[in-house]
C-alpha cells in the first residue's frame, strides 16, 4: 500500500521542485479578481478535468492526474508500461484520491503578554455546511521564533524548522514556518462544532498571518505508483492546493524587528479585512476543459468597516508612521478609539502588543 500522508506529500513536493513539475500549465503570475474594491490575487494551478466518459484525449499522453469536480477528487490513470516495461499503452483503471479541503473554518484569537512571553488562544469553528471534520490546522509563524503548542484535547503539534510556509491569505508577506497541529479522531472538529482552546506560546509578537485547515483521511492509494505519476500528484497535495486558508494573527515579530515592518503588516491585514469580508474565490471560470485548483481563502467573519472610528484611526496612524520623514519620526501611540466589535478588539489587542516599545 502506498500511503501519502501529509508529511510524505510535503517531502515529495520539495524533492520534485514544484516550480517545474506543476502539471497542465505553469502558475500564472497573478490572477486578479475584484470584490468590494479590493483586488484578490490567488495563485493558480490548472489541471485537466477527468472526462465524464473516461476517454482521455490523445493530446494528453503524459498527463496522469486529473480533477473530478463532482467528487472533489484527483483521478489517476496512466499507461501500464510505466509500472511494467513489458506492459501496454492501455491506461490503468481510474484511482481516486479525495482532497482534504472540504472544511469551513472560522477563527478568532485571544492574545496577551506575560513578561516577554506571548500567549495565543485560538477558537476554531467548522461550519455546518462542511463535508468533513477538521483534523489538521497550521499557523504560519516566524521561523526565528520559539513557538510551542501548549495543547488542546486529543491534539498534538510542533513547529517546522524550515521556512516554506506561504502567506496565501496575506499576499506579499514573507514566508514562515508551519506550526502544525494534528487532531486524533476523537478531537477532530465536526461540521457545526468548534474548539475554544488551541493554545500557543511564543517569544514573538503578533502579526497578521495565514492559517491552513484540512479534514478527512490522509491521501492514499492501494498500490505503488510510478515515479512519473508521483511527480505529478505530490505537488497537488501540497497545502496551498489542498486546504482552506484563513487570515488571523500569530507569532510574527521579534522585539528588535523594525516597527515599519510591523506597521506594514498591519496596514495590509486591515486592508484585506476591510475589502474582503466574506469572499471566496470561485473556481473554474472560463476554463470549460480545465479545472482551476486554487487556494481557497476563506474570510467568514465580520469584515472591518472602513467608516468605523477605530478602523479610521488605526489606518491613519499606520499611514502616518510609514510615511513620516526620517528626520521627523512619528511617535507611535495606541489607537484611542474604542473597538466596536470582537474583530476590532482582536485587531486592537494585536496592534498594541506588536507596536509596543
Amino acid at each position: 500500500m502506498n500511503i501519502l500522508n501529509r508529511r510524505t506529500a510535503e517531502a515529495l513536493v520539495c524533492a520534485a521542485s514544484i516550480s517545474v513539475l506543476f502539471v497542465g500549465a505553469p502558475l500564472t503570475a497573478r490572477e486578479q479578481a475584484t470584490s468590494s474594491g479590493l483586488q484578490v490575487t490567488p495563485r493558480l494551478l490548472r489541471v485537466p478535468v477527468w472526462p465524464a466518459d473516461g476517454n482521455i484525449p490523445d493530446s494528453l499522453p503524459k498527463q496522469y492526474v486529473f480533477y473530478e469536480p463532482s467528487t472533489n477528487s484527483y483521478v489517476i490513470s496512466y499507461p501500464e508500461r510505466l509500472a511494467n516495461p513489458s506492459g501496454q499503452d492501455q491506461r490503468t483503471a481510474p484511482i481516486r484520491v479525495a482532497l482534504n479541503d472540504g472544511v469551513e473554518p472560522t477563527v478568532s484569537v485571544r492574545m496577551r503578554r506575560e513578561d516577554d512571553v506571548y500567549s495565543y488562544v485560538y477558537q476554531v469553528r467548522n461550519g455546518g455546511q462542511a463535508k468533513v471534520a477538521i483534523n489538521y490546522v497550521s499557523f504560519i509563524v516566524d521561523p526565528r521564533s520559539t513557538t510551542t503548542f501548549l495543547g488542546a484535547p486529543s491534539w498534538t503539534g510542533s513547529k517546522a524548522g524550515s521556512a516554506h510556509g506561504r502567506q496565501l491569505a496575506l499576499p506579499g508577506a514573507h514566508a514562515g514556518s508551519h506550526m502544525s497541529l494534528f487532531g486524533q479522531p476523537d478531537g477532530a472538529i465536526a461540521p457545526g462544532a468548534g474548539i475554544d482552546d488551541f493554545r500557543i506560546s511564543s517569544d514573538f509578537r503578533p502579526g497578521f498571518t495565514t492559517a491552513y485547515f484540512q479534514g478527512g483521511d490522509a491521501p492514499h492509494v492501494d498500490e505503488e505508483l510510478p515515479s512519473e505519476v508521483l511527480n505529478q500528484l505530490a505537488p497537488l497535495l501540497d497545502r496551498q492546493w489542498n486546504s482552506r486558508q484563513f487570515l488571523t494573527f500569530g507569532p510574527m515579530f521579534s522585539a528588535s524587528d523594525p516597527k515599519a515592518r510591523v506597521a506594514e503588516n498591519f496596514r495590509e491585514g486591515i486592508n484585506q479585512l476591510v475589502g474582503l469580508g466574506a469572499v471566496r474565490v470561485r473556481e473554474g471560470q472560463g476554463l470549460p476543459a480545465w479545472s482551476e485548483i486554487k487556494s481557497r481563502i476563506v474570510h467568514q467573519r465580520p469584515m472591518l468597516d472602513e467608516s468605523s472610528p477605530f478602523v479610521r484611526e488605526a489606518v491613519a496612524k499606520l499611514h502616518a508612521y510609514l510615511t513620516a520623514p526620517a528626520d521627523k519620526p512619528f511617535a507611535w501611540t495606541d489607537v484611542r478609539a474604542t473597538p466596536a466589535n470582537p474583530l476590532e478588539t482582536e485587531v486592537a489587542t494585536a496592534l498594541a502588543l506588536a507596536m509596543r516599545p
